[in-house]
């Protein structure tokens, strides 16, 4: 999937801005203003929810545009099934796999981009409390934050597939 190689190169690009953001903390001076905590509090709980939607909206508008997708799907065997059993259980696959996967990858990369952009402003929250007066420690905790939710996202054929299966429900053959 060349669609991969695109999403690694925007990756990185993504990894290398939220590091970019920590380096900006340590070398700019400090802000000459006292720190508040209601807004550390205020950043950390829509830090806190903007990290579990990465995971769960990207995953919800991948699936139902997945089952929007006019694709056709039948039952086959189960080719996994144990000897003399393939028949007892079937498996739902794609009549045409080729344009299956072309959707998938179409969709991965929405799926992609959407994750790691809602996981970089974790560290932007974190940048901008820093700007706000917060100590390089609590605003480098965001950075680091939203640097491990994106690292999580690194692009790969694999889970295009799986995802694309799983939204699905039908082997990509």
């Amino acid at each position: 999937m060349n669609a991969i190689a695109t999403l690694r190169v925007l990756w990185a690009a993504l990894m290398s801005s939220v590091g970019l953001f920590g380096v900006v903390i340590l070398v700019l001076p400090p802000a000459q203003v006292s720190p508040d905590t209601t807004m550390l509090i205020v950043f950390a709980v829509t830090a806190a929810s903007t990290a579990a939607m990465s995971f769960v909206l990207p995953r919800q508008i991948h699936a139902r545009a997945a089952n929007a997708a006019t694709l056709g799907i039948h039952e086959v065997p189960d080719p996994d099934a144990p000897a003399g059993f393939g028949d007892a259980r079937r498996v739902r696959v794609f009549t045409d796999p080729a344009r299956a996967r072309q959707r998938a990858a179409m969709l991965y990369q929405q799926y992609t981009i959407l994750s790691c952009a809602l996981s970089e402003s974790v560290a932007l929250f974190g940048f901008v409390l820093n700007r706000l007066g917060h100590p390089p420690t609590t605003s480098l905790a965001f950075i680091l934050a939203g640097m491990l939710l994106v690292a999580l996202r690194f692009p790969s054929e694999q889970k295009a597939v799986e995802l694309f299966q799983s939204a699905t429900k039908a082997r990509l053959g």
